[in-house]
């Protein structure tokens, strides 16, 4: 008798709890130790090499397939979201303790409704949009409030800005001058998912199945051990109500939710497909064998690799549009010139 695919997972998980951590929870110690989280995963020492890759073969590799993409600032950074952080650095709290955890973002949620005469509430009715638990996270996620999302992006170099983002000019020109070692904290790193993988393989992987006139409230989110959650459209109106900031927009985002507090989204996605290929496999199907896939580049690549986003119109300024930037610069010189 074949086990179940219950079974699987908990021998999975029984698996990975048992495997050696490195000293910090939140970090990889080395890029061998990384490699084994991951479907697909490559390394980039050399600029000319990394550039020929998202130029020309990762087009020919993703052709015809939907892609998100999320840049980070540390190869070496597990995906933990920001909530999952916040609570792992309490260390007066059992960060397994998942009920507490969901309590806690529960409870953002509501303050965060309710402030300030219910501001966020009022914002939502007078826009046309709905309030839900969604929309309010979503809301708090862009003016960074520790939430239960990831963002990801629909564009291979907005994330490749992100990537950048944690080092200055200066910094990117020092490293520019030479790779003087070859550890995890000398690299970048981007990741890719495939949404076809997600959207069409387990039924958790699914997105929300909402009506328009429905509420999405934060206990029917949590029931989902991964959820992918972008901007679609329905009668010309957001299903989430997640354009509530100027940022999503040029940044092409989305958002990708994880349930644990104590478990990267690398290996939440990994075990889930794992169980999902073997029950599979039991039943005579075939699952196509791709988890998530990671890049990492030297951080020597990092100046030519700036260089390159802004002259794609790539750069501070379009990726965080504030109101008050379009505001100046939408003023003809004459009207400036009355100052």
């Amino acid at each position: 008798m074949s086990p179940s695919e219950v079974e699987i997972f908990v021998k999975l998980l029984e698996k990975e709890d048992q495997r050696p951590k490195t000293d910090h929870l939140l970090v990889y110690s080395s890029l061998t130790e990384k490699r084994n989280a991951f479907g697909g995963y490559q390394n980039f020492e050399s600029g000319t090499k990394f550039f020929y890759f998202i130029q020309y073969e990762l087009p020919q590799l993703l052709a015809d397939k939907k892609v998100v993409f999320r840049g980070m600032t540390q190869a070496k950074y597990r995906l933990f979201n920001k909530a999952q952080r916040a609570y792992q650095a309490n260390k007066a709290i059992n960060v397994k303790d998942e009920k507490t955890y969901h309590q806690s973002i529960e409870q953002m949620i509501e303050n965060a409704r309710t402030v300030n005469n219910s501001v966020l509430s009022n914002f939502f009715k007078t826009a046309g949009l709905r309030d839900n638990d969604v929309a309010i996270l979503s809301f708090l996620q862009h003016y960074g409030a520790p939430t239960p999302f990831m963002d990801w992006t629909t564009d291979l170099y907005t994330s490749l800005y992100f990537a950048l983002s944690g080092c200055t000019d200066e910094q990117l020109e020092h490293f520019q001058n030479g790779a003087d070692t070859y550890e995890i904290d000398d690299y970048f790193s981007f990741y890719m998912l495939i949404e076809d993988h997600i959207l069409d393989t387990v039924s958790s992987f699914s997105q929300l199945s909402i009506s328009s006139n429905s509420a999405v409230k934060y206990k029917t989110l949590k029931k989902k051990k991964f959820q992918y959650i972008d901007e679609r459209f329905k009668s010309g109106k957001p299903v989430f109500s997640l354009v509530n900031n100027l940022h999503i927009t040029n940044q092409k985002g989305l958002f990708i939710y994880n349930n644990s507090s104590n478990m990267p989204l690398e290996q939440v996605f990994l075990l889930h497909w794992t169980m999902h290929y073997l029950g599979n496999m039991s039943k005579g199907r075939n699952t196509p064998r791709t988890p998530m896939m990671c890049i990492n580049f030297h951080k020597s690549i990092g100046h030519r690799l700036r260089k390159e986003l802004r002259e794609m119109g790539i750069n501070d300024d379009t990726i965080y549009s504030k109101p008050e930037g379009i505001a100046k610069k939408a003023v003809p010189d004459i009207l400036n010139a009355l100052d």
